[in-house]
C-alpha cells in the first residue's frame, strides 16, 4: 500500500468506528465541550478504536471542542487534541478555538457561497475570476488550519477539489505542500484589522479570567480612546467582539467609568466594567497570595535546578520537567502581576 491508501484507510476507520462521531450529540452547539464528557477515559480503552489507532500512533486523546452547527444531517465541530490532562492547557485550547472558530465559519460561508453561484449557472468570466480567488483562498485556509483540525479541513479539501483552477497537489491535503506566498500578498491595512480585533478579544479575556470574572457576567466593552480607523474597525467587528469576549455591547465613551479595568491594545484603550461582578479587595488578597506562592515554587525550582547534582544525577526527563514547571510558574507569576496591576488602575 502506498502512504495515501494507508491514510485513506484510516480515515475511512475513523469515520466508521471512531466512539467520538456516534456520541457527539452529547456536546451542546456553542459551548466548551471535553472528550470526557463524549466517553470516559474506561470506555475508551476499552474500545477497538483506540487499541487499533490511537494508541500505536501515541495520539492525544484528551480534547477540547465546540460543536457550532448541527443540523438532521451533519454536526460540524472544531476540535484541539492533547495527550496531556491540563487545566491551563485545556484554556488556552478554548481561547485558540476562539480565535480559530470565525475563520472557519468564513471559510464554510466562501465555499457555501461559490457552490450556490455555481449551482445558479452564473458562469461569466467575472464570477469564474471570483470562484478561482475564493478556492486559492480557501486552499490557503485549509492548509494553515490542517495541523489543527485536520479531519474537518481533509474532508473540505476533498469537496472543493473542482472549484477553481486545478490544485497543483489533488491528493490529500495533508500531504499538500505549506503555502509559500509572496510577500505582495500581505495588505498590511487588513493585517493591522485583524490584530487589533484579535488583541482586544484575547487582552479581555485575560482580564476576564485574572480577576475571576464569572462566565455569566456580560459587561459592557468600552472603547475610551483609539483612532478614527480603529474605531471603525471595532465597530465592525462588534457582534464577534460581543460572542467571542461575552460583553453585553461595545459602547464608545468619552472616560471609563468607575469600577472599570482598562487595558490598551494597538495604542487604543479599551475598558471593561467588572467592579459590579467581582468583590476587588478579595481579588487583590487572591492575587497577592498566589503570587507568594508561585514566587515559592519558583524559588524551589529554581534552586534545584542550580544544583550541578541534581542536574547530573537526575534523568533528563526529570530536569526537562524541573525546568517546564519553573517556566509556567514563571509565566503564571507574571500573568497575576499583570492583574494584580490592573487592579490598581480601577479607575
Amino acid at each position: 500500500m502506498s502512504n495515501e491508501d494507508d491514510l485513506r484507510v484510516y480515515f475511512d476507520h475513523f469515520i466508521k468506528n471512531s466512539p467520538y462521531l456516534e456520541r457527539i450529540e452529547r456536546c451542546p452547539v456553542g459551548q466548551p465541550c471535553y472528550s470526557e464528557v463524549i466517553i470516559s477515559d474506561d470506555e475508551l480503552y476499552r474500545t477497538e478504536y483506540y487499541n487499533d489507532y490511537m494508541r500505536s500512533r501515541r495520539l492525544g486523546h484528551y480534547a477540547t471542542g465546540i460543536v457550532f452547527e448541527r443540523t438532521p444531517v451533519v454536526t460540524t465541530a472544531l476540535s484541539i487534541a492533547d495527550r496531556k490532562d491540563d487545566s491551563a492547557r485545556r484554556s488556552h485550547q478554548i481561547r485558540t478555538l476562539g480565535i480559530l472558530l470565525p475563520h472557519l465559519q468564513r471559510a464554510i460561508q466562501l465555499h457555501d457561497i461559490v457552490s450556490r453561484e455555481r449551482t445558479a449557472a452564473m458562469a461569466t468570466q467575472t464570477l469564474f475570476d471570483r470562484w478561482t480567488h475564493a478556492a486559492f483562498v480557501l486552499d490557503v485556509i485549509f492548509k494553515l488550519l490542517h495541523p489543527v483540525m485536520p479531519f474537518l479541513t481533509e474532508e473540505l479539501w476533498a469537496q472543493t477539489a473542482d472549484l477553481g483552477a486545478p490544485r497543483a497537489h489533488d491528493g490529500f491535503l495533508m500531504i499538500a505542500r505549506w503555502p509559500d506566498l509572496p510577500l505582495t500578498l500581505i495588505d498590511a491595512v487588513a493585517d493591522a484589522e485583524i490584530g487589533l480585533v484579535i488583541e482586544a478579544i484575547s487582552e479581555g479575556r485575560s482580564v476576564r479570567q485574572a480577576l475571576n470574572v464569572p462566565p455569566a457576567a456580560r459587561p459592557p466593552l468600552l472603547v475610551v480612546e483609539a483612532s478614527d480607523a480603529q474605531r471603525a474597525v471595532l465597530a465592525a467587528s462588534a457582534p464577534l467582539l460581543v460572542q467571542l469576549l461575552r460583553v453585553s455591547e461595545l459602547r464608545f465613551v468619552d472616560a471609563a467609568p468607575e469600577g472599570s479595568i482598562p487595558y490598551v491594545v494597538a495604542g487604543a484603550t479599551l475598558a471593561l466594567p467588572v467592579a459590579e461582578f467581582i468583590d476587588l479587595t478579595a481579588e487583590r488578597a487572591r492575587l497577592t497570595k498566589e503570587i507568594s506562592g508561585l514566587a515559592s515554587e519558583a524559588d524551589k525550582l529554581a534552586k534545584k535546578l542550580g544544583n550541578p547534582d541534581f542536574v547530573a544525577r537526575a534523568p533528563d526527563e526529570v530536569v526537562e520537567e524541573n525546568r517546564e514547571r519553573l517556566a509556567e510558574a514563571d509565566a503564571a507569576k507574571a500573568k497575576l502581576e499583570a492583574a494584580l496591576f490592573r487592579l490598581g488602575a480601577v479607575v
